[in-house]
């Protein structure tokens, strides 16, 4: 399992760092991550892709778009997209999870998420480092 962030020289800079997707990742059950798993912090933002959400799947990449969005968002979002991959659990439509799926996800991460909050302190916003 690899984190890999790409660096970005320009605002908006990424919200979520390595050490938060590596405190994500000591919190969550160990079986959730394969050991060929890539987290791959993108340099790319998401409004200027076709996609909804800031953290996708694909393959064995986790594609992380955290640039300018919300750190506890984007969290969530991983926490969600990892969930989904645990639980074999597919969008339906769209590449979107539909509102009983994305329920029983919530439900699945609520008290990784609240550990994960209580573990990262206060909210910052994005930050110049890569």
């Amino acid at each position: 399992m690899k984190i890999i962030i790409e660096h970005v020289h320009q605002e908006p800079f990424h919200s979520v760092t390595r050490q938060d997707v590596a405190t994500v990742l000591k919190i969550i059950p160990a079986d959730w991550v394969g050991p060929a798993h890539v987290f791959l912090i993108s340099g790319q933002k998401l409004e200027s892709t076709v996609h909804d959400r800031p953290v996708l799947l694909n393959g064995v990449t986790f594609r992380i778009m955290s640039r300018g969005q919300n750190k506890s968002a984007v969290i969530k979002a991983l926490l969600l997209e990892l969930a989904a991959q645990a639980t074999r659990t597919f969008p339906r439509k769209f590449h979107r999870f539909d509102k009983v799926q994305l329920r029983k996800l919530e439900e699945t991460i609520a008290p990784y998420y609240l550990r994960l909050l209580a573990a990262m302190g206060p909210v910052a916003t994005p930050s110049r480092r890569g």
